[in-house]
């Protein structure tokens, strides 16, 4: 599972910590190992998560560990069984790099809507974002494991 948002240090860091929680409070003894990574479509290498993602993450129960911000790469979008882009743009992007797996990517909230960037803006906007970001995991979660798929 892949999540990407532009700069790959608030939006997707975010995402990739709440998934790794929410898959790991699933089942302590998972039938499948579930890998979930994040990547920016503009990201430079090694920056930290925003600090104020970090603890939106906390402030929702959860921990981000250390965090180094990383370019997508065709290679990313190949070996990921599923992508989910943060925004309709991120979506795009995705599949311009690699077009051969459109059929797995998606826009991360099954309602269609984009996350908000919350750079630059107050904590409490990071605190929303990452509760927009909860929810439309658990969603997608759900939709990944329901019979039939």
């Amino acid at each position: 599972m892949l999540f990407v948002c532009t700069g790959n240090t608030c939006r997707s860091p975010m995402a990739e910590a709440i998934g790794r929680a929410l898959v790991a409070g699933a089942d302590p003894e998972p039938a499948v190992r579930v890998n979930i990574f994040s990547a920016g479509t503009s990201a430079a290498d090694g920056f930290p998560a925003t600090p104020e993602a970090v603890e939106a993450v906390r402030r929702l129960g959860f921990e981000m560990p250390e965090h180094s911000s990383t370019p997508l790469t065709p290679e990313m979008i190949a070996g990921a069984d599923v992508v989910f882009g943060l925004t309709q743009s991120h979506v795009d992007a995705i599949r311009s790099l690699h077009p051969e797996s459109g059929h797995k990517i998606q826009l991360l909230d099954p309602a269609g809507n984009d996350v908000p960037d919350p750079i630059g803006y107050p904590q409490n906007v990071y605190d929303d974002t990452a509760r927009v970001i909860l929810e439309a995991i658990r969603a997608r979660l759900g939709s990944l494991t329901a019979p039939g798929n």
